[in-house]
């Protein structure tokens, strides 16, 4: 069974006034509300929202008052993002020229150069009114992602990508294993003795916006230490819209001092922003975050790639991680689940899928001997729900790639045959890695 890997769109973008007025009258006079702004912020006591994926930071929002599933992604640095339909369906109003307008993205994702063509719009668009729970973004800013050959909203189920800008500007909090987010006023949470280090990624705004209150925007980094604890620590960007625990790009794999044919891995294929590419999962033999230390971690390799990530994965594996962006501090807390989770066997139901431009998916393989070439399953099946939750749902595409079905060890496919006639087949997972 392959897990998923979503967007990664780490661009270098300040958020900006409308109309880019940069003259020294701008100075002066002021140029509009600046975007992405919190103007109403979290109780003191902090607000509470459900997560409703296993997979990424997926809660419910409001888009001008219309309910949306979003994904909170701090690995995207950049506007935010939506599809064409959004801008009519959330009322969304053009706001000024996208200086990045029509930029092709070939780096989209873990594996970019396959798949898409994706471009971003002219235009950027304005919500009026983002609430997250009561926390209120006037003014939020979005530039539209077009793509050609592979649909990244389609493919999560999600109405938009937030940026990192919320969660740069709020503490926050995971609780209950990947369950819970909670929203806190800026410095609210108490520093723990031993946190890890954390970075916002992105330049300072122009000085224009400064003026206005302007955030630093963008994603958020912590640092790892790979193998050794005694070797210099790396920066590793934090990624609450990846699937998966850790990443380690193939050339900084090369720094690592592991030999990869030494420790367990397996080919595999991996849904990503951009596309569909071969990695090889491996369990990496020690990580350390902080004053936490982790033992064959669940991980991934980044084909021709230098950077490393903390996927979502990774933060549900504790049973709670409390940030503080302004702070500059992270704190990983393990509870009785944690060190299960990270030791679970990466498991199979016997099929590999391939995404379909409606984001449903597919059959494209059956394993010799599984439980799924016995029971009759058949190359082109499309699936239709796991465990009766219907996977063109945020929930149901959690289910579909998630852990859960994985460590029950048995979940019912609802599969629907090149005739239309919907067929139901309990499978088994089996180990392999």
């Amino acid at each position: 069974m392959n897990n998923i890997r979503f967007p990664l769109v780490v661009f270098r973008l300040f958020a900006v006034c409308s109309g880019l007025c940069v003259c020294f009258t701008t100075l002066l006079s002021g140029c509009g509300p600046a975007y992405d702004i919190i103007t109403t912020p979290p109780a003191d006591d902090g607000v509470s929202l459900p997560i409703k994926s296993d997979l990424f930071l997926g809660v419910e929002v409001k888009i001008n008052g219309k309910p949306a599933d979003v994904l909170l992604d701090t690995g995207t640095v950049l506007f935010s993002l939506i599809p064409p339909s959004a801008v009519e369906e959330f009322g969304l109003v053009p706001a000024g020229a996208n200086p990045y307008a029509g930029e092709q993205l070939g780096g989209v994702g873990v594996c970019g150069a396959v798949g898409a063509n994706a471009s971003l719009s002219d235009q950027i668009y304005v919500a009026e009114r983002l609430d997250v729970g009561g926390v209120i973004i006037e003014n939020a800013a979005f530039v539209v992602l077009e793509e050609e050959g592979f649909n990244t909203f389609e493919s999560i189920r999600v109405s938009a990508i937030l940026n990192g800008s919320l969660l740069a500007q709020v503490d926050w909090r995971i609780d209950q294993y990947g369950k819970q987010l909670s929203l806190f006023p800026l410095n609210t949470l108490a520093k723990p003795d031993a946190p890890a280090e954390l970075r916002l990624i992105g330049p300072e705004p122009p000085f224009f916006l400064q003026l206005q209150g302007a955030p630093k925007i963008g994603g958020i980094s912590t640092f790892l230490k790979y193998a050794d604890s005694k070797a210099d620590a790396v920066e590793t960007l934090m990624d609450t819209g990846g699937g998966i625990e850790l990443a380690v790009g193939e050339n900084l794999f090369d720094t690592t001092g592991w030999n990869l044919s030494d420790l367990p891995n397996v080919e595999a294929g991996l849904f990503a922003a951009g596309g569909t590419c071969l990695t090889t999962r491996f369990r990496a033999p020690q990580v350390d975050v902080g004053s936490q230390t982790y033992k064959s971690v669940h991980s991934i390799l980044l084909p021709d790639s230098e950077i490393g990530l903390i996927g979502w994965r990774f933060f549900a594996n504790h049973e709670t991680v409390s940030v503080s962006p302004h702070g500059g501090w992270i704190e990983f807390r393990k509870g009785g689940q944690t060190d299960g989770n990270f030791a679970a066997q990466l498991k199979s139901f016997g099929i590999e899928l391939s995404l379909n431009p409606d984001g449903s998916y597919r059959v494209k393989k059956v394993t010799e001997g599984s439980d799924a070439q016995t029971d009759g399953v058949l190359i082109g099946d499309i699936v239709r729900a796991v465990n009766g939750v219907a996977t063109d749902t945020l929930e149901g595409k959690s289910l579909l790639f998630g852990p859960g079905p994985m460590r029950d060890g048995v979940a019912v496919f609802t599969l629907e045959s090149a005739d239309g006639e919907l067929r139901d087949f309990e499978l088994t997972a089996t180990p392999i890695l």
